[in-house]
């Protein structure tokens, strides 16, 4: 198990972290927590197996099956999820833009896609034909 200094992005992430505590009970927050560390880490979502291969098993000793009891069993407010999430969105915009029109952006792609097994995928003419064929895949 490796070890993560106190002073370090670690503490930044689980302050920020800790202003969903209130949403969870103790356990199901340290689930929570470490299935987003994990993601920020490894920067992608294949499955909670390969956060748990390639970081959680690393870091922490708790084992595969709790974090499959979470994500099947635990029900959270969705609605409270939000409304922390916007906080702590709006808590890191700086004072000195308090006059200023902020425009926020979201992007809820956790996978990149791929393949063309998912929704808005088509085919489109290419006009142009850069790429040596008239037909570009395309995500609308």
């Amino acid at each position: 198990m490796n070890s993560i200094p106190n002073k370090s992005m670690n503490q930044t992430i689980r302050n920020h972290l800790l202003q969903y505590r209130q949403i969870f009970k103790k356990r199901s927050f340290e689930i929570f927590y470490w299935i987003i560390l994990a993601i920020l880490a490894t920067e992608e979502i294949r499955s909670i197996k390969f956060l748990y291969d390639h970081f959680i098993k690393k870091s922490t000793d708790k084992v595969l099956n709790a974090f499959y009891y979470f994500l099947s069993y635990v029900h959270f407010p969705i609605e409270e999820l939000m409304k922390v999430t916007t906080g702590i969105a709006l808590g890191l915009i700086p004072k000195g833009l308090d006059n200023d029109t902020i425009f926020l952006s979201i992007d809820d792609t956790l996978q990149s896609k791929f393949g063309k097994h998912f929704d808005c995928y088509r085919k489109m003419f290419d006009h142009t034909n850069r790429t040596g064929n008239s037909y570009l895949k395309l995500l609308c």
